[in-house]
């Protein structure tokens, strides 16, 4: 049940960005125009030479949100401890956002190679999460940290050592970094889509009202648990005692039981005794 309504909210804002997302198409899909990025103007990658690396900085967030999930649940079986629903809250709140932030105010798309943008748009309802125009704020920067993050929770719960958490945490802001730097230098995004996730996502994981939200759900996930245990287990031990209760106030069944069980017996005693004497 509390695994389930972070799911469902999960799968309802993913189908409310992706309508979303469909109507900003439908805006932008003929605008040619760009705006003037200066960061970008300084470290401009060209995409058509290098499409093998636009691929790789594009997947790169989705690759380690499935290897954060990979390892969760592996870890969930020794250790107990899960940020799945952390997660699932985390992506929901942030895809409905983002769907939000792009439609208030249309930016045009910072690719001009962008294949959405020249096809005729999708339909509203159509589940079509790459669109023209998906701009601000950056989900490949908040699907990056997020997943950095919770994977970093993981590690220092086996890793007590200092020095092994700070080389994380370095490989942490290089890949950070790095993606940062392609992103914006492959026109992927805005300098301002990238920089304005990367504050969210900080402003997110240090908000305290989150951190509180988590443990009262993660409390009522227990407590319900540890309710739903109890109630099964005097479930069974009050049929257990009904079942023992009624053979003590049926004493006539019992010995009607036994009696016709001994009977039985004796027939067969007496089938027995005549097959083996014919005479």
């Amino acid at each position: 049940m509390f695994y389930f309504i972070p799911l469902v909210l999960m799968v309802l804002s993913l189908w409310l960005f992706a309508v979303l997302s469909n109507i900003v198409t439908g805006m932008t899909h003929t605008n040619n125009y760009q705006l003037n990025d200066n960061i970008r103007n300084v470290i401009l990658i060209d995409n058509q030479e290098h499409p093998d690396l636009f691929e790789c900085v594009n997947l790169l967030p989705f690759v380690v949100t499935i290897l954060y999930i990979i390892i969760q649940i592996i870890d969930y079986k020794f250790t107990r401890t899960e940020y799945i629903i952390d997660a699932m809250f985390t992506e929901s709140i942030s895809m409905i956002l983002k769907g939000f932030f792009q439609i208030i105010t249309i930016l045009p798309d910072s690719n001009p190679n962008n294949p959405y943008c020249k096809t005729p748009p999708p339909g509203i309802n159509s589940l079509n999460l790459d669109s023209c125009g998906n701009m601000m704020m950056s989900g490949h920067m908040f699907h990056l940290v997020f997943s950095l993050y919770w994977l970093r929770c993981i590690f220092q719960i086996h890793c007590k050592d200092l020095k092994k958490r700070m080389i994380y945490d370095l490989l942490f802001f290089l890949l950070t970094g790095f993606e940062t730097f392609m992103i914006i230098g492959l026109q992927i995004h805005y300098s301002i889509d990238v920089f304005v996730a990367l504050i969210y996502s900080y402003l997110y994981i240090t908000n305290v009202s989150r951190i509180r939200f988590i443990h009262w759900y993660r409390d009522m996930m227990k407590l319900c648990s540890e309710k739903f245990v109890n109630r099964k287990k005097n479930h069974r031990d009050n049929h257990q005692d009904n079942h023992q209760d009624n053979h003590r106030d049926n004493p006539r069944t019992n010995g009607q039981t036994n009696g016709q069980t001994n009977g039985q017996t004796d027939q067969r005693i007496d089938i027995r005794s005549i097959d083996q004497n014919p005479s």
